[in-house]
């Protein structure tokens, strides 16, 4: 996995990090004083149309909105946390200071100790949550789980006192997404950046303080926010060195026809919602959701590249792909790859949605504008032993509320090509 192996990480200069997460009624304060919601490249800083978004403009005056102001901020880009990290005179912490301000020095698993909760106690059915998880928000707020203010566990902070480090939101970090020393897999993607933490949506799995989950920059999601770190560091991009190569090698699947699917796999869910195939010259992925025919899916296909590439080259991988599930509380769909001749998909507590990293690395998932062509490109990947296996995934929400709704992913082709050398 992305997460191992287990390794000692010097952090060696001080900084300070925010006690809680930023909230909605601070961020709209930034975007009060910055008159607007785009960088000087226009890349936004949230995602303003979609419903999940807390603060709002009236008459030209963003507010949080009531009874969310002391909540995360959330349906924020990484561009949108680090302006406002700018704004305040800090940035963005980087993996290695957050982990720190997570887990202490004692290598911990969670912020407050080993344990998630007392011995002999179900996570799914807790009596005392001690941060804001997917179950512990079902026992606490039965009728509309979501975030809760910030600070509402105080009583289990990290080591140095920090609050809601497990759960409530993932939050961004900074400095892209890079495989550990002596890692499985070998890899350095500045296109995307780590988040951390686990949210309200999550098992108590996800809310370890190790789990990573790769996100690309212009990601907004209502489980997504930030806090700020203080430092006289500031952090730089990884230098990868390329091996030189006398042609451009490009190799490229288009998905108009069938393909030999190698395994599907289903899981929190029934098979009878899924179907994956071929239609209008596309690899097109469907999925019902809502209770029975929701949960998670999986396909893989086993793709010959014909030599063009060879272990330890470093690639630049891209996916065309259209979605039409505009919210991810909904449903969501994905596109990860990985290498063997053998490989089989794993179910595990990530799920297809978050395959990321070893054994799967996650290309691309419906986080863009919905119903429009997108490629997404992921650079200087390490190239791995054995044929190339191309995931498509899919989750689909269980609640009744969302009966009745079908998603769908089309994915026109993907392509791959040498990363250009230094």
């Amino acid at each position: 996995m992305d997460e191992w192996p287990l390794h000692l990480a010097n952090v060696p200069y001080e900084f300070a990090i925010s006690k809680y997460e930023v909230t909605n009624a601070q961020y709209a304060s930034f975007l009060n004083s910055v008159g607007g919601i785009f960088d000087a490249n226009g890349n936004p800083y949230i995602d303003e149309k979609d419903p999940d978004l807390k603060i709002e403009q009236k008459s030209s005056t963003w507010r949080a909105k009531p009874g969310w102001e002391n909540k995360p901020m959330v349906e924020v880009s990484w561009y949108g946390a680090d302006a406002y990290c700018r704004w305040l005179g800090g940035r963005l912490p980087t993996e290695k200071e957050w982990e720190k301000a997570a887990r202490g020095l004692d290598g911990r698993i969670y912020p407050w100790g080993n344990q998630f909760l007392p011995p002999g106690e179900n996570p799914r059915n807790p009596r005392h949550p001690r941060c804001s998880f997917l179950w512990g928000n079902r026992k606490l707020q039965s009728s509309n789980p979501n975030t809760c203010p910030v600070g509402s566990f105080s009583s289990y902070p990290s080591p140095y006192g920090v609050q809601d480090m497990a759960g409530n939101v993932w939050e961004w970090t900074t400095g892209g997404y890079c495989s550990y020393p002596a890692g499985p897999i070998v890899f350095v993607d500045t296109m995307r950046e780590v988040t951390r933490g686990g949210s309200w949506t999550n098992s108590d799995y996800n809310l370890r303080c190790a789990t990573r989950s790769p996100q690309p920059r212009y990601m907004t999601d209502a489980n997504l926010g930030f806090r700020v770190v203080w430092s006289d560091y500031e952090p730089t991009e990884p230098a990868v060195f390329l091996k030189r190569k006398s042609s451009q090698s490009v190799w490229i699947e288009h998905f108009d026809r069938e393909v030999p699917i190698a395994e599907v796999r289903h899981w929190w869910g029934t098979r009878a919602g899924f179907t994956f195939g071929v239609a209008n010259s596309c690899m097109t992925l469907t999925q019902e959701v809502g209770f029975p025919n929701g949960g998670e899916h999986m396909v893989i296909i086993r793709c010959d590249t014909k030599n063009a590439f060879a272990p330890g080259d470093y690639v630049d991988i891209t996916v065309r792909l259209c979605y039409d599930a505009a919210d991810r509380s909904v449903g969501r769909c994905s596109v990860a790859v990985a290498w063997g001749d053998t490989r089989r998909i794993i179910p595990g507590a990530r799920g297809a949605d978050e395959n990321t990293g070893y054994p799967w690395f996650l290309i691309a998932n419906n986080s863009d504008s919905p119903n429009v062509w997108h490629e997404v490109t992921c650079k200087r990947v390490r190239w791995e032993v054995g044929k190339l296996c191309i995931g498509f995934g899919a989750w689909g929400s269980f609640l009744d509320e969302h009966r009745g709704i079908t998603q769908h992913m089309w994915v026109d082709y993907i392509m791959i090509r040498h990363s250009e050398t230094n």
